[in-house]
């Protein structure tokens, strides 16, 4: 066994005219614990909105962008000082606090998130993605989560308004002052989609041959355009045939097919949606034909 040396740890320091260090934050991107991606692909936007559209056990999750404001509430480091010396005891965990202002579907949806896990990739105001990597940088992921706390809601209070607070609690300092990374993202993280939730609403009676649904964005009610007969399931095996949406209506469709009886309707997975704009159906509604 070879034993440790403090000279094989030391790094050249050299010259550098290059001051790239992480800014200041203002979003993130939460992965499951196991999730990597190559230093290739991450540098353009295409597989990143694939794995926020993936299967949710493997899904990745953009926060909303951006934050409107960030805090590091980190831990100091503990040093113990002697008349003679001092010691460094342990280097103190790195904490960050962001604040968001959406709305409350979107807070009750961070809320959900409470007391998670997995690994963080952190964004900074110039649009660099900060993770880690321990094979050189060939692969990188994000950096491991003791846990996320989203706070309660902070009520305007006449002086600041309503607003989430979402902290991040990292395990392993090391990660990044010792293999941290950066790749920068300003090619692509503005066109970023994240997931959003669809909901549906039959409209009307519908027939055997005939549904019309309206399809909006459970956050905000904002009507969901653009869809194919594709991108719709009646279960049971049955067959839609048409979709059109209404000239008048944005996000109002209607079905039809041949024989159509009591299903349940909802979309296909995000990542066979027809449209850019990631949406997937968490509760699928019940259509009644007499």
């Amino acid at each position: 066994m070879t034993a440790l040396s403090c000279l094989d740890s030391k790094l050249n320091l050299g010259v550098s005219e290059c001051k790239k260090l992480p800014q200041l934050l203002k979003g993130f991107i939460t992965t499951p614990e196991s999730y990597t991606i190559t230093a290739a692909l991450a540098a353009s936007g295409t597989q990143w909105q694939t794995d926020i559209k993936a299967a949710k056990n493997v899904r990745i999750y953009l926060w909303p962008k951006w934050a409107i404001n960030f805090e590091n509430i980190s831990e100091e480091q503990i040093i113990e000082e002697t008349p003679l010396t001092a010691i460094g005891v342990r280097p103190g965990q790195y904490r960050f606090k962001y604040w968001f202002r959406e709305n409350l579907e979107i807070h009750k949806a961070m809320y959900s998130h409470r007391n998670s896990g997995g690994r963080v990739f952190l964004i900074d105001d110039e649009n660099k993605i900060i993770g880690t990597s321990d094979d050189g940088g060939t692969t990188l992921k994000g950096l491991l989560l003791d846990t996320i706390l989203t706070e309660k809601l902070t009520f305007n209070d006449g002086s600041s308004v309503s607003k989430t607070g979402v902290n991040l609690y990292l395990s392993d300092n090391e990660e990044l002052d010792r293999n941290g990374i950066q790749i920068d993202g300003s090619g692509f993280l503005s066109s970023l989609f994240p997931l959003t939730t669809a909901e549906l609403t039959i409209v009307g009676t519908p027939s055997a041959t005939e549904i019309i649904v309206d399809v909006t964005s459970k956050l905000d009610n904002v009507p969901v355009s653009g869809l194919v007969v594709g991108d719709f399931i009646l279960n049971d095996g049955q067959s839609i045939t048409g979709a059109v949406e209404s000239t008048t209506i944005p996000g109002r469709y209607t079905l039809s097919g041949v024989g159509l009886v009591t299903g349940s309707l909802e979309l296909v997975a995000a990542s066979s949606l027809s449209i850019s704009q990631p949406f997937e159906t968490v509760e699928a509604v019940t259509v009644t034909i007499a």
